[in-house]
Formats: C-alpha cells, structure tokens, sequence
C-alpha cells in the first residue's frame, strides 16, 4: 500500500510540474523496472522469512548479511545492464516515440535497486518485532519523495534533475532502512 502512495504521489507531482507526456514516462519507467524487481523481490521474501524465523537470534546478523550481499550483487549487477543499453534500441524495438524511457529507467534503476534490497529484507522488522518504528519511517519517506521533487524540481526546474532528486532521496531512504535492519538484528543479540 506505502509503495502504491509514493508512486501516485511520484506520478502525480511529475505529470503536475512536467505534464501528462512526463508523467506518462515516469509511469511506464516505474513499471518496467518495479515489474522484474517486485516478481524476484516476493519470491526471496517468503524463503527469507521462512529462514529467519527458523533462526536464532545470535544466527540472524550473519544470515541478513549474507542476504544482503547476495542482492546487492544482483542489483549491482542489473544496473551495470541496463547502463549498457544503447539509447538507440529503444527506438528499434518500440520507435522513437518512447526514446525518453530509457534514460529515465538508467535514472531509476538506482533506487528501484536499493528498494529491491530493502523490501527483500524487510520481513526483518516483522521478526525482530519493529513494526510500530517502521510505521513511523514509512510517514518520514512519504515527506521526504514529496519534498525531493519540490525541491528538485525548485532547483532545477529540469524533468531529469527532479527526478535524479526523487532518486536520490529514494535511495538514502531505502539504504536507511537496510542499515535499520542491521541496527535491530544487532540489539536482539
């Protein structure tokens, strides 16, 4: 339901300071790289889940560890991927009416991987018993996309500086909440 919000809030501040055409972009950006990340991202949640609730506490650090090295390689990965794409086919493959997405999703795809990581991992808020303080950051990322957009889009007044804002944001966010993860595992012990 959180990521739903932040995406019509992310969408809507777009298509308000960019219109509909941006907006449209950012839309079908968001989908390509949310689709891919969100199919593999459930799939190790429930594996992970099961591990960790298997655990003890004093073997959990070392499995979140090991699990969050293993995503980061993957997503580390996936952007070397699509930083490799050439421009040019995009405009093979679905004409050059869409030739804005794949600069967008080069964009994207950093926080979109850093998302991927933390929501992988946060079936560890649930097993630590940290819901209430993750409801709390979860209104504190709601303000903060609200605000990297105004403010980029302040600054720069630019569709590709805003959204580089929005990114950023976003991924000092979900990198904060891996670090949380670590920081409630570590206090178990």
């Amino acid at each position: 339901v959180k990521g739903t919000l932040i995406n019509v809030i992310f969408i809507t501040l777009f298509v308000k300071y960019f219109g509909l055409n941006k907006g449209g972009i950012i839309g079908i950006s968001l989908s390509y790289t949310s689709a891919v990340f969100g199919i593999i991202s459930q799939s190790f949640s429930q594996v992970f889940y099961k591990k960790i609730s298997e655990l003890k506490n004093t073997e959990l650090l070392k499995n979140l560890k090991k699990n969050t090295l293993l995503l980061s390689a993957f997503s580390l990965f996936l952007i070397l991927i699509v930083q490799s794409i050439p421009n040019q086919i995009v405009i093979t493959l679905v004409g050059k009416d869409w030739i804005d997405i794949l600069p967008v999703v080069k964009v994207l795809i950093f926080s979109t991987c850093f998302s991927f990581v933390s929501s992988s991992l946060s079936f560890i808020y649930i097993r630590t018993n940290r819901q209430k303080e993750m409801l709390f950051f979860d209104f504190f990322h709601i303000l903060l996309i609200y605000f990297s957009i105004l403010i980029g889009y302040n600054f720069t007044n630019d569709f590709m500086g805003t959204l580089t804002y929005y990114v950023i944001a976003q991924s000092i966010f979900y990198s904060f909440t891996i670090f949380l993860s670590f920081y409630f595992v570590r206090k178990l012990s």
